[in-house]
């Protein structure tokens, strides 16, 4: 048990460098979440996930990135999926065959396309509140993913939605700091003891220097 919680903290250790990495090196969500799942590759078998984001308004899923050997969509309504489980409980779902089977034999689950025989979904979460679904599955194989296989893919997805707050947040600053160097209005930013430490272009207009 004690080797086997050391590797798991050494995947984790590894994959939190890894999205520290990537959110830098990306220019987009999409080319972000493939960088994770490049590297995660090397812990978990990566053949069929995707990652969807819940549309609250529409209630529906969009994927901006899904990779999948047996089937393609990038937009699907959330009722009745898989997905929509992870979303409402806004947990961890891991679901082997038989339980996938109960599932669409009591209506809960009717996605018209091919049926995994074992699926793991983790819940992607800002401030607490789930936007979408990292998931895994796979056809093969009725009992794929372990319990460690959970925990180092919720360490991820928890990961990634800090890695999201972080971006929205430097793209805030720099809506902002556009804002105030295109301003009408003079900006003067000063430290505690008054000295200027920053002044927008309106101002350099208006005072002259």
């Amino acid at each position: 048990r004690d080797i086997t919680e050391r590797k798991l903290m050494e995947k984790k250790q590894r994959m939190q460098q890894s999205i520290g990495l990537a959110i830098s090196e990306s220019e987009s969500f999409a080319e972000f979440i493939q960088l994770v799942c490049d590297e995660l590759s090397a812990f978990i078998d990566m053949s069929n996930f995707y990652v969807a984001l819940y549309d609250f308004d529409q209630n529906v899923f969009e994927s901006p990135v899904f990779s999948d050997l047996y089937d393609s969509t990038d937009k699907w309504p959330a009722s009745n999926s898989l997905s929509e489980i992870v979303i409402r409980k806004n947990a961890p779902v891991l679901l082997n065959f038989k339980e996938i089977t109960e599932l669409k034999e009591s209506g809960r689950y009717n996605y018209l396309g091919p049926s995994p025989k074992s699926w793991l979904g983790i819940p992607l979460r800002k401030e607490g509140i789930p936007f979408g679904v990292f998931a895994l599955q796979n056809y093969e194989i009725e009992d794929a993913y372990v319990d460690t296989d959970l925990e180092l893919m919720l360490f991820v997805s928890n990961q990634i939605g800090v890695a999201v707050n972080r971006k929205e947040d430097e793209q805030q600053i720099k809506l902002l700091f556009k804002s105030i160097e295109q301003s009408s209005v003079s900006v003067v930013i000063t430290d505690n003891n008054g000295t200027i430490e920053y002044v927008n272009p309106k101002f350099t207009d208006v005072a002259g220097y």
